[in-house]
């Protein structure tokens, strides 16, 4: 009797070795880039009809820093240049997903294209950013959203704009991308409270203005 009790234990030992084995485990994966462009509605300026911008969704298993804004594990920022809203002219971070929260577009029709990308595109990224943080009627959102998507995308998939880039041009770009996405959701912030993830930069650090300074 007790060589069949020492039996069963090893086997039941076994069999735990073997569900050890194969427990699933955790695979870091990409970064995901997405472009979006809509030619009516909500603008970046009060002269310019529509908005352009990128979201950025983290799956590489480790914080990154994107800009001035540290992107947790599966959260996702959107980044977008405007020149009405004050305190800040220039680059924003969440304000479209803030947008995104008031229904902002939902009568609108948002086109979009996504891409992954490894975080040794960062660097690449974070340069451009660091160094479009100001809005003009030439660099506008949509050449922010250009720039930031054609410096790490393949040739197969930029969007080639010659002159001045308009959201209007960003859409037409945008369609000529085989398998591009129409109304495709992204996230969404609180739109009451004290809200972290709404800001933009300065002096390197990430800014989270009063309620009423931003949301005009």
């Amino acid at each position: 009797m007790k060589k069949i009790f020492v039996l069963l234990l090893v086997l039941l030992l076994s069999v735990n070795i073997v569900f050890a084995d194969i427990s699933p485990q955790y695979v870091p994966g990409p970064l995901e880039m997405t472009i979006y462009a809509h030619a009516d509605g909500e603008s970046s300026s009060i002269n310019t009809s529509g908005h352009g911008f990128v979201v950025f969704t983290n799956y590489t298993g480790q914080t990154v820093k994107i800009g001035s804004y540290y992107l947790s594990n599966y959260e996702s920022v959107s980044i977008g240049s405007f020149g009405n809203k004050t305190p800040h002219e220039g680059i924003w971070y969440n304000m479209e997903a803030w947008f995104n929260s008031l229904n902002a577009y939902a009568s609108t029709i948002l086109y979009s294209y996504t891409t992954e990308i490894s975080t040794s595109n960062l660097a690449t990224l974070n340069s451009i950013i660091s160094n479009s943080d100001n809005w003009t009627y030439t660099h506008n959102c949509s050449s922010f959203a250009e720039d930031i998507w054609n410096s790490v995308v393949p040739t197969s998939l930029k969007v080639n704009v010659t002159d001045i880039e308009t959201p209007s041009k960003l859409v037409n770009e945008i369609k000529d991308i085989p398998g591009y996405l129409i109304n495709r959701s992204f996230h969404t912030v609180p739109t009451s409270g004290t809200n972290t993830k709404i800001g933009y930069s300065s002096g390197g650090s990430f800014i989270t203005p009063t309620m009423g300074s931003w949301y005009q």
